[in-house]
């Protein structure tokens, strides 16, 4: 690891290039993810407050069909 060289001549032109040091792959994380990423973390320490209850879902139409007629009712 420690015993690779600072500079490096380039194979093609023979320029010399120096070693540059990044963290791998975070400009390819699509925004999407990372945004869900950041609100993740942020929900660690910093969970979002519920103000009021979700509004009730209607049920949909039952489908009247013969044989659901001897199901029981909820």
């Amino acid at each position: 690891m420690g015993t690779a060289p600072a500079a490096v001549p380039c194979p093609d032109c023979g320029a010399v290039s120096t070693r540059t040091f990044s963290a791998p792959m975070l400009a390819r994380i699509p925004t999407a993810v990372s945004k869900q990423l950041q609100r993740a973390e942020r929900s660690a320490s910093e969970p979002e407050v519920v103000t009021s209850l979700p509004q009730r879902r209607t049920r949909g139409a039952v489908a009247i069909h013969p044989a659901t007629r001897r199901l029981p009712r909820p």
